[in-house]
């Protein structure tokens, strides 16, 4: 039991967290996951992305640091990344 609860990592809200956007390369992505994430997290800093391109440059990634208020926060923030156009991908 006490190993189990150390392998699950509880988060304190608020908290930062990371989410990963994976989706196919095209001009207006990075603009489009700015918008949906500066909707619910108003202190996003879209700066501060790390934007990645695959191996063949089909796909590019984006880390996404946001100021998470609750768990209920990150599945609204999630249910409307995964809606984008394009979007293949929200870890």
């Amino acid at each position: 039991m006490k190993e189990e609860n150390q392998r699950r990592q509880v988060l304190v809200f608020p908290c930062p967290f990371t989410i990963k956007v994976v989706g196919i390369k095209k001009k207006s992505l990075f603009d489009e996951i700015n918008s949906c994430v500066l909707e619910l997290c108003p202190e996003y800093s879209p700066e501060k992305t790390a934007r990645r391109l695959s191996a063949r440059g089909r796909y590019e990634s984006f880390s996404v640091v946001v100021q998470a208020q609750s768990r209920e926060h990150l599945d609204h923030l999630y249910a409307k990344l995964v809606k984008i156009e394009g979007v293949k991908f929200v870890l």
